[in-house]
């Protein structure tokens, strides 16, 4: 199952100094990385670009993340994430906008949503969504644990250069050669 990354696990990977807490998260990031599984929306590239400081972090962080095509949105996905809200709204639960957008991707294109955000803990009991992973996992990939030997997201990039990213993506069937997105 490929696996829709959110804003707060492309964070914590992109940090120059990551809490050793951190490194459970990149490191199943990584994984995703490898197995050609992590996705990305245009909505969380946005907020990502919107978060560096220089104009030259802005151009080596949109070079980084160009190896991931966006998944491409329609207005049923827009529909979809209105509607969701309104469902959590119902229930007394509030959201953003791009966190229904990315449960309405997800869901629609039978995606996992890999984040870090707890909101999404409370939106699936609600909404029919996938976490990746799953609760049960997260003790098992030791979240909340000391994982300072672990790779770095960085050294992931370095030996996956873009192009391999590219050609997993375009062998996986999922990227239209018009476009060059998801």
């Amino acid at each position: 199952m490929n696996v829709l990354v959110d804003t707060s696990v492309w964070s914590l990977a992109l940090r120059r100094k990551g809490h050793a807490s951190h490194s459970p998260w990149v490191a199943v990031l990584a994984d995703l990385i490898h197995d050609g599984r992590a996705l990305i929306m245009g909505p969380v590239r946005q907020e990502l670009l919107s978060g560096v400081r220089t104009p030259d972090q802005f151009d080596a962080l949109r070079e980084q993340l160009r190896a991931f095509p966006d998944v491409e949105l329609g207005t049923g996905d827009y529909e979809e994430a209105a509607s969701f809200s309104n469902r959590c709204r119902a229930a007394g639960l509030q959201g953003s906008s791009v966190d229904f957008l990315i449960c309405a991707v997800a869901t629609r294109r039978a995606l996992a949503i890999f984040t870090t955000d707890e909101d999404f803990n409370h939106y699936a009991r609600i909404l029919p969504l996938t976490l990746h992973p799953k609760s049960s996992e997260k003790q098992a990939i030791g979240v909340g644990k000391d994982h300072s030997a672990l790779p770095s997201l960085r050294t992931v990039w370095a030996v996956l250069p873009r192009t391999a990213l590219q050609s997993v993506v375009s062998s996986s069937g999922l990227a239209r050669q018009d476009k060059g997105v998801i």
